[in-house]
């Protein structure tokens, strides 16, 4: 690997954002800008806002916000152009074909893209500095927090250039807009499902007024007054953790994932773009699974019990609704255009197995639903105490059910993946969206979602997904409905994967008979 400072890429963009008067502006502008905010703040018309320390603390607040939309979103646009931009302008080939590493091209773009954004972001340090002095924030803090940003800005950086990799041209407005989408999410904290406070580089304003603060977030759930831990300590597993240690080796993770996709494919040719490995895909997830688990709030037993009855059937739905998502997400990502399948088939010649590849992904998302699944299902065993309704089995057969219909679904998706015609994956995507709308509807003015026992097992053949709702009184009414529902999946599954080998055996030629 290219030392930093004698990376290409990372020279070139020094060069051409740091050029001196660009540099002159932009320093100039932020000591203005710093001097005009530090003066209103000082002399406010409240008088409580005129204490030094109130004020301070208030200028300390707002010029780290502003690194973090500086650097954060800032920085992340600029990352968002870095590939895409090169795309556009027909030069990122030229790019792909030079003696640098992926590991060194996605390293000069990581650092390099955003260069303006970290000269910007160290033109307002001495504005914090003041800040901090005249509120007498310590050390500790003040570097807790720009570690925060740091390390954040960075992880942001990593996904934002992953998204420029994957974008196709003309593009860039979709880019940014799903970019912050994913900071806007990362800003907001589910108190009461995880025990983990606001993931994003924004907690860096809070972090230098709480840090070392007693517990003392109060909110009230269904009329009880629930008392949370110190604002900066989450609870992992069941251990009281530093907020600031947690979010550095979040930060640092998935900055690292990011980064290996990028370095996967930022020089290989967008026809076989792959994010993932199937099994780097499957150590994702179970990465993500290990942080929710963790992280998941355990509220009282008893209470709950009382006044939820099905509580633990619901924090399943809650864990297996959230990865219905990622290992959808998956599932997208690993299947194959006709491109890919071309040469895959190619590669292997006679050892191509029809029906294995026909089913392909469902190898890797039944793997990755039965660890996951058992996963929860452990997990919310063993919070179970006496007099619960929970059962495993059940659980067990939810777990399966999931499983079950994703495989059906995906392979759908692959099989019109490997059709003929501009764009078919999302002609499948757009099939599945009519499906699912026109099943919500029809059941949904029929009452079919909890009205009466037995009801909501009739939706299951249609919408797989009211098996969150099953529990034992559910099963105990109609259990034969439900397990016609569950072979009804399988038996249409089998269905896609047969038509998706048939589609194989176009592409392959007289190989595949």
């Amino acid at each position: 690997m290219i030392a930093p400072w004698k990376n290409p890429e990372w020279i070139r963009n020094c060069r051409a954002q740091l050029r001196i008067g660009r540099a002159v502006t932009a320093a100039g502008i932020c000591a203005v800008l710093s001097v005009a905010v530090g003066f209103a703040l000082s002399h406010s018309n409240d008088p409580a806002q005129r204490a030094p320390r109130v004020w301070g603390m208030l200028f300390l607040q707002t010029a780290l916000v502003t690194q973090v939309v500086v650097l954060l979103i800032g920085g992340g646009i600029a990352c968002l152009h870095a590939v895409q931009r090169e795309k556009d302008q027909n030069t990122f080939d030229f790019q792909r074909v030079t003696r640098l590493t992926p590991l060194d091209l996605a390293l000069g773009k990581l650092f390099g893209a955003p260069t303006l954004a970290y000269f910007v972001a160290l033109c307002l340090i001495p504005a914090a500095v003041y800040g901090a002095i005249i509120a007498r924030v310590s050390l500790p803090n003040i570097l807790a927090a720009y570690l925060v940003i740091v390390l954040g800005s960075v992880a942001g950086h990593a996904l934002a250039l992953l998204i420029s990799v994957f974008i196709p041209k003309n593009a860039s407005t979709g880019a940014v807009i799903l970019f912050l989408l994913v900071i806007g999410m990362t800003a907001r904290s589910d108190a009461l499902t995880f025990s983990l406070h606001n993931v994003s580089p924004f907690a860096a304003a809070s972090i230098v007024e709480q840090m070392g603060a007693p517990p003392q977030t109060m909110m009230m759930f269904n009329g009880r007054e629930l008392t949370f831990p110190d604002p900066l300590r989450d609870v992992f597993f069941g251990y009281s953790v530093n907020h600031v240690v947690v979010l550095g080796v979040l930060y640092v993770t998935f900055g690292a994932w990011f980064l290996l996709g990028v370095t996967r494919n930022i020089k290989r040719d967008p026809a076989v773009y792959s994010l993932y490995s199937p099994v780097q895909s499957l150590g994702v997830i179970f990465y993500i699974n290990v942080i929710w688990l963790g992280f998941f709030r355990q509220l009282t037993p008893a209470y709950l019990n009382q006044h939820f009855p099905y509580w633990q059937y619901e924090s399943e739905s809650t864990l297996l609704g959230l990865n219905t998502a990622v290992f959808v997400a998956m599932g997208l990502a690993l299947l194959r255009n006709r491109d890919q399948v071309r040469r895959r088939l190619r590669e292997l010649g006679p050892r191509v197995s029809e029906w294995m590849e026909s089913f392909w992904p469902a190898p890797y998302l039944i793997a990755g639903v039965a660890v996951v699944g058992m996963a929860v299902i452990w997990f919310v065993n063993r919070m179970r105490v006496s007099g619960s309704n929970w059962s495993a089995s059940i659980g067990a057969l939810r777990v399966v059910f999931l499983g079950v219909w994703l495989v059906r679904d995906l392979v759908f998706l692959q099989w019109m993946n490997l059709r003929r015609g501009k764009r078919p994956l999302m002609l499948g995507v757009l099939y599945l969206a009519v499906f699912y709308t026109c099943s919500l509807t029809v059941f949904g003015f029929l009452g079919y979602f909890g009205w009466k026992p037995g009801h909501l097992a009739l939706t299951a053949f249609f919408l797989p997904s009211a098996v969150f709702g099953l529990n034992g009184s559910e099963w105990a009414a109609t259990p034969q409905v439900w397990i016609v529902a569950l072979a009804a999946q399988a038996v249409v599954a089998g269905v896609f994967v047969y038509l998706g080998r048939e589609r194989l055996k176009e592409l392959a030629g007289p190989r595949i008979t």
